[in-house]
């Protein structure tokens, strides 16, 4: 078990490397965000405490 979560640690350690993302809007096109709007629906949902 414990050589198959090292396995997958050295393997997303790997492939972190690869991934490289570059943000293209500025910090001021950032922070003009905002919430336009929000909507829930929970028709059929249940809360259990």
């Amino acid at each position: 078990m414990f050589r198959r979560i090292l396995c997958f640690g050295f393997l997303a350690f790997a492939l972190a490397g690869c991934v490289t993302v570059q943000n293209p809007l500025s910090g001021r096109d950032v922070e003009a965000f905002r919430l336009a709007s929000i909507h829930v629906d929970a028709d059929d949902s249940a809360i259990l405490w």
